[in-house]
């Protein structure tokens, strides 16, 4: 008798609920063009982000902190405590924003560094050859008419090189249709190589010609040129993917391949027809795939895992 007593009290409460939130989510819908989404990113995101979720560019504001607000409440009026994290951002117009926060060597806040107008914030990454890794390392306030050559011991030390170790810098330009990423003079002064606010140079160790070949991506644009020409074509429960050439130009850089050569075992590689600029994680194991191809470019291409008595055949990324 108990327990049907508390059944029959908790059941309308579940239905209250259920209710109440039908009439919040109608009401945020509503007064949707009231409000606006931020996205916040944070240093903590980069380092997460940058060589795993994300090459080129910052940050994926899809996976970072947003907060609905009211479009009239000035900057001043923002308190973070006050607002309210949101799953759901649809119906909403969208503002992208980096949380600024400077730190000392035991963690503690400090304030902000003064910014005139001269001055430029720089992201930076550094590119490893070796380990084919393009990791963020941090960013600084520069100002637009110094020259990198002045700052070049900051810049090893952000990199965790020597003082004195010779390192070639780059600028990302853009990432589609192309990979546009160029070598910056350091003699040449930040503003006339127009970097901006907000632009990311690449570090990396300066490599001799005679050393390039002891390397698949001696340099971050070759790098990069690789990561764009690389598309997931198949996850197996979420963990393991396979990857497939998505255009001619792609396919002689995949010829090579140590993955490529086992998926197609001396088959001519062709281009397959892939969503671009998929953001999907690299993975440690790689399935062998059977590819089913499709030359027309509305359609979607197709892969399933080869087996071999019943089990998967993995091949060594």
């Amino acid at each position: 008798m108990n327990f049907c007593i508390l059944y029959l009290y908790i059941f309308p409460l579940r239905l209250k609920k259920e209710q109440e939130e039908k009439e919040h989510k109608k009401k945020e819908k509503a007064e949707a063009h009231l409000y606006t989404i931020i996205k916040v990113a944070r240093d903590e995101d980069l380092l997460v982000q940058i060589g795993k979720d994300i090459y080129f560019d910052s940050v994926d504001h899809d996976k970072v902190r947003s907060f609905r607000i009211q479009k009239q409440l000035p900057f001043t009026a923002f308190k973070v405590g006050t607002l309210r994290e949101v799953s759901n951002k649809a119906h909403n117009a969208e503002l992208k924003l980096f949380l600024e926060v400077e730190r000392g060597v035991d963690f503690s806040l400090l304030p902000l560094p003064d910014k005139s107008r001269e001055d430029i914030l720089i992201y930076f990454k550094l590119y490893d050859p070796e380990k084919e890794e393009l990791r963020y390392v941090g960013r600084m306030f520069l100002k637009a008419v110094g020259k990198p050559i002045e700052i070049l011991a900051k810049l090893n030390e952000l990199a965790g090189f020597p003082d004195n170790e010779e390192i070639d810098l780059y600028e990302e330009i853009k990432f589609e249709p192309n990979i546009m990423c160029e070598p910056i003079d350091k003699r040449i002064s930040f503003k006339n190589s127009q970097l901006e606010d907000g632009d990311i140079i690449c570090i990396q160790k300066a490599i001799v010609p005679e050393s390039e070949t002891n390397y698949r991506y001696p340099d971050v644009p070759s790098f990069l040129e690789y990561v764009h020409n690389r598309q997931v074509v198949l996850s197996v429960q979420g963990e393991i993917v396979g990857f497939q050439p998505t255009n001619r130009v792609a396919v002689s850089i995949w010829a090579s391949h140590p993955l490529a050569k086992e998926l197609y075992k001396g088959c001519k590689l062709t281009p397959g027809m892939l969503e671009p600029n998929l953001k999907i994680p690299c993975p440690e194991k790689v399935v062998l795939i059977e590819l089913l191809m499709s030359t027309n470019p509305d359609s979607f291409v197709l892969a399933r895992p080869i087996r071999e008595h019943g089990e998967l055949v993995l091949a060594k990324g």
